[in-house]
């Protein structure tokens, strides 16, 4: 079962840490990776947010680990990975893939962080885009062929998003690139320029599911498996969780 827990933590600090798990993984296959603070973040003061950093890094890595599987042989390779805030839930220009079931009213205490993953591959076409974020499916058979997986990734990204209160979106041009938008609702926090007493430090997923393999599960809790474990995924990063 789904469950999304609610703690301190910074935002800013998350999406810095997804670059550092990745980092050797980039530099090998030299993409280049930046991370923009938006001025809607700086705008409405975001430092300390009530969350679920866990449930956040799992959606992260899962659009980062798509983003960099599709820049491979791109004579441009570039993934930007944008935040930004609002008061109201936002309503990027793009398609929009949810559940209709998950619609949640805003609250007056919510902020809604958006967590943007640009990158410079191949894209998609508007049939294909229909595909995504159903289980075991993905936007063509050659996808499998040519990169791998299995599609599960995106189905457990979207339903992790729905359960934090928000949506996802892509928005796509063949041969140019694609952008996977989500956003949450989070809570506002009273921490403020000061560490809480147990700082957010990212952790695996109690349960993964290797590609066409066994479930591995890691402690006593089994809660969903989250991460498709890709060859390109090292031991280093996924020590980086523990």
């Amino acid at each position: 079962m789904l469950q999304v827990t609610r703690v301190d933590c910074e935002p800013m600090t998350i999406v810095k840490q997804m670059q550092q798990i990745f980092d050797a993984e980039l530099q090998g296959k030299k993409i280049e990776m930046n991370i923009v603070q938006d001025e809607s973040y700086k705008r409405l003061q975001i430092e300390w947010v009530r969350a679920d950093p866990s449930r956040i890094s799992q959606i992260l890595i899962n659009l980062l680990s798509n983003a960099i599987k599709f820049l491979h042989n791109r004579p441009q390779r570039r993934i930007t990975l944008t935040l930004s805030a609002s008061p109201t839930p936002p309503k990027p220009a793009a398609t929009q893939l949810h559940s209709p079931e998950a619609e949640v009213g805003p609250d007056a205490q919510d902020i809604y962080l958006t967590f943007s993953v640009n990158d410079t591959g191949p894209g998609l076409k508007k049939r294909e885009m229909a595909a995504l974020f159903q289980r075991f499916s993905q936007a063509t058979p050659r996808t499998h062929v040519t990169y791998g997986g299995s599609g599960l990734g995106l189905f457990i990204s979207k339903r992790l998003v729905e359960l934090q209160g928000g949506r996802i979106y892509v928005d796509s041009v063949e041969n140019k690139g694609s952008t996977f938008t989500f956003y949450i609702k989070v809570g506002r926090s009273s921490v403020s320029g000061r560490r809480p007493s147990a700082p957010y430090s990212p952790t695996l997923p109690t349960t993964m599911q290797e590609q066409d393999g066994p479930v591995i599960t890691l402690g006593k809790k089994t809660h969903v498996l989250v991460v498709e474990v890709r060859s390109s995924l090292s031991c280093c990063q996924l020590l980086a969780f523990l």
